[in-house]
């Protein structure tokens, strides 16, 4: 059996099939049909492993503030860097913290399932590279999955689109898949014939994303406002948050949300991406 799987930069999903239908599997402790990826390293307790100790999804959201040291999310944007996440002082491999958040959706496919799933297809960026996308595949591997495969988004996007959304699977088409995330913004443009799908073209801002709009709406909205000559020009493509209490963030994240949404059911959200990985094979 093949678990979808699609680790986004904000949220991540997982689809199974039933029936020949795709299923989300909903995050334990909300029921939504998305899993925070975040996690949090709970302090040392006897001679327990940090990949023990390591809370994931709305578990970690909700220690954030008791160790906001210890918590870290946007884990996406982490992958390829030469270092290792400084969590409460401690050092954590990004694979291995990529890796918990996996785990923890497949634990709860495997319990909604009554059986393992023992293998998963990823979706990944067009330009996410061999070498992340490597890791991730390392990363689902620790999380107990045998085989690991991947897909494109754009493809995943497209085959959602085609065999679920509009069931015209026999159809040869050109889709433009506009996929604005939680940290990046990707546009490309497949073309389906018959069973292939080909990525014609392919653009995007890796550091654009729903949660850099967060900070700019954040900045935009602090007092006293910040004038145009005391403001960067655009910071790093707007720069995510990496403080969790900054000033003005909870208010903004409901406005940048809203954006983000009306944008992402324009050719399928995290729970299309990853319906569409778990029929793939």
């Amino acid at each position: 059996m093949w678990l979808g799987i699609d680790f986004g930069t904000s949220n991540s999903s997982a689809a199974r099939l039933v029936g020949g239908h795709p299923h989300a599997v909903r995050e334990p402790i909300s029921h939504q049909p998305f899993f925070p990826s975040c996690v949090l390293l709970v302090p040392p307790n006897g001679n327990v492993e940090i990949r023990d100790r390591l809370v994931t999804g709305v578990g970690a959201e909700r220690r954030m503030l008791l160790f906001p040291d210890r918590f870290r999310a946007e884990l996406k944007r982490n992958l390829g860097e030469p270092w290792p996440l400084l969590l409460g002082g401690e050092e954590v491999p990004v694979v291995d913290a990529v890796g918990s958040v996996i785990r923890s959706l497949k634990t709860e496919a495997d319990r909604m399932s009554g059986g393992p799933f023992p293998n998963a297809m990823l979706t990944v960026p067009v330009a996410f590279g061999t070498e992340r996308v490597a890791l991730i595949e390392a990363a689902a591997r620790t999380a107990g999955f045998a085989e690991v495969k991947h897909c494109l988004e754009p493809e995943a996007a497209a085959r959602y689109h085609l065999y679920v959304a509009d069931g015209r699977g026999e159809n040869e088409e050109v889709l433009l898949v506009y996929d604005f995330g939680g940290g990046t913004f990707d546009a490309s443009l497949v073309r389906k014939e018959g069973a292939a799908f080909t990525i014609l073209a392919s653009a995007g801002i890796e550091d654009c994303g729903g949660r850099d709009l967060d900070q700019e709406l954040s900045r935009c909205s602090a007092w006293p406002p910040c004038r145009p000559a005391s403001c960067p020009p655009r910071s790093r493509a707007l720069s995510p948050p990496r403080d969790p209490c900054a000033r003005g963030a909870p208010r903004a994240r409901t406005a940048s949300r809203m954006m983000k949404d009306r944008r992402s059911c324009a050719c399928g959200s995290r729970r299309s991406s990853a319906a569409a990985a778990s029929s793939t094979n």
